[in-house]
C-alpha cells in the first residue's frame, strides 16, 4: 500500500470500513478517519471474528476500555499509522460510510499536539 491505495482499484478514503488481521489470530474491523500524505488515521473496534467478516455479519461496532481491569480486546479511537504500518494489518475493504464528528475527537487532539505516526 502506497499513497492511499488499499487494493487495486480501491483508493483509500475517510469513511472506509475494512477488516484487518489482529495479533491474536482473529480478525478485527477498522474505520479510516482520515488519510494524509504520511499515513492513515484509523479507529480499531473491539469486536473480533474467527473469520474475516462480511458486511452482513458485523453487527454493531464499538470501542471499549482496555487494561488490566477489563477483559476486552484492544480497541483504539484514533491510531495514526504510516501507510506501511496500516498495510501490515492486511486491510480488506468492506464498505464506506460517513465519518462522524465525534469519531474525530482523538484525531483533533493528535493534530493539536502535532503528533507522530506508528510505524
Amino acid at each position: 500500500m502506497r499513497n492511499g491505495s488499499l487494493t487495486e482499484g480501491h483508493e483509500l478514503v475517510a469513511g472506509d470500513v475494512v477488516t484487518v488481521t489482529c495479533d491474536d489470530g482473529l480478525f478485527g474491523v477498522m474505520k479510516v478517519l482520515a488519510v494524509d500524505g504520511h499515513g492513515v488515521h484509523a479507529r480499531l473496534y473491539v469486536q473480533r471474528f474467527d473469520r474475516r467478516p462480511i458486511t452482513a455479519g458485523l453487527g454493531e461496532l464499538s470501542t471499549a476500555p482496555f487494561g488490566p481491569d477489563y477483559d476486552n480486546p484492544l480497541s483504539i479511537g484514533h491510531m495514526p499509522l504510516t501507510y506501511e504500518a496500516f498495510a501490515g494489518w492486511q486491510p480488506s475493504p468492506l464498505y464506506r460510510e460517513p465519518v462522524l464528528d465525534e469519531e474525530l475527537e482523538g484525531y483533533r487532539m493528535w493534530q493539536e499536539a502535532d503528533g507522530g505516526y506508528f510505524s
